[in-house]
């Protein structure tokens, strides 16, 4: 037996008055009460019947009844206790649970409008690829009729198709070098979405350039 527990049964069975005492009985304890009974008889110095006289009288009056009765009063405080923290700890939970909910719900909302755009995105770029490519086909025929309605050599206009081929062979191959400039470019100005900032702009500002070094008309400097 553990020494609070000797203490409680001694505290529990502590009598202020002697009672009278009744007549004499024969009580053979069971076996683990009198090893209990030695414990609590070396820790009071009292024998072992004292000890059984008080714990019958502990038992058989209101005392017992107060001490059960408080211990009852303080597992049910402990139950109601226990149940509220449990309560605010679910309640906390259900509130991070509903908050996950939310941002799953918001994650899905936004992961579907994303593959919209996409899908959107891959429509677009099949237009744009089959209206460039058209643009090459009708730019292919339109120099190939230029060259045949304009040319003064009976050869030439025969091999029109040929010279306009070419040309647009090496118009695709300045586009597709072109492009990966164009790229090259957006590497280091990734992010800033201004017109000015373009590649586009690059383009206009070198032909402006370009224009501006160009030797100008007689009349012109004759005018400034």
């Amino acid at each position: 037996m553990r020494k609070r527990d000797r203490e409680k049964i001694v505290k529990n069975i502590e009598l202020g008055i002697e009672s009278k005492q009744g007549r004499p009985i024969s009580v053979r304890p069971y076996d683990e009460d009198h090893k209990k009974l030695e414990e609590i008889a070396a820790e009071t110095g009292e024998n072992k019947s004292a000890i059984v006289r008080r714990m019958i009288h502990f038992a058989l009056t209101d005392r017992h009844q107060h001490f059960a009765s408080g211990r009852c009063e303080e597992k049910l405080d402990w139950l109601v206790r226990t149940g509220r923290q449990n309560e605010t700890v679910d309640l906390a939970v259900s509130d991070s649970v509903g908050e996950i909910r939310e941002s799953i719900d918001r994650m899905e909302s936004e992961l579907e409008n994303a593959l919209e755009l996409l899908r959107q995105a891959s429509s677009l770029t099949t237009e744009i690829y089959s209206m460039s490519s058209m643009s090459i086909s009708s730019l292919n025929l339109v120099f190939t009729k230029l060259i045949e309605y304009t040319s003064s050599s009976p050869n030439d206009r025969k091999q029109s198709v040929v010279i306009a081929s070419t040309a647009m062979a090496e118009l695709i191959e300045h586009a597709v070098s072109d492009l990966k400039k164009c790229l090259l470019f957006h590497e280091h100005v990734s992010g800033n979405e201004s017109l000015d900032n373009s590649y586009l702009a690059t383009k206009v500002r070198i032909l402006k350039q370009r224009i501006d070094s160009l030797p100008k008309p007689a009349n012109q400097i004759a005018s400034e």
